[in-house]
């Protein structure tokens, strides 16, 4: 799934990246997942087996918003360093363009979550 490059900074790159990718899906795709269950298994009896958990993850997730956010953006930074140190600033490659997307928009989420509080 990774694309091949030539350089060992090119790779770490791209471990940077899946970093952020993987925890964006751990950290939104989960939640997706038990609304979608909780959907799926009818509205009253969906959320009354989930509730409690849903609510405990919400709250553990609102406690560390700015952690999360913070430890992001430095893999982001970290990825955009080693992916401009591989291609020198000639390229950018499809997996930072959606590591930077994931950022943005767990960014701009959390800041209109923050905002409707």
């Amino acid at each position: 799934m990774l694309q091949h490059n030539v350089t060992q900074d090119a790779g770490r790159a791209h471990v940077a990246h899946a970093a952020v990718v993987g925890a964006h899906v751990l950290c939104c795709g989960g939640p997706i997942a038990l609304t979608l269950l909780a959907a799926g298994l009818g509205a009253s009896a969906g959320l009354n087996m989930v509730s409690g958990f849903v609510g405990g993850l919400h709250a553990m997730l609102h406690a560390s918003e700015a952690q999360v956010l913070a430890a992001s953006a430095v893999l982001v930074a970290l990825g955009a360093w080693l992916e401009w140190r591989a291609h020198r600033g000639r390229r950018v490659s499809p997996l930072f363009a959606v590591s930077l997307s994931c950022f943005a928009i767990n960014a701009a989420l959390i800041w209109a979550h923050q905002g409707a509080l």
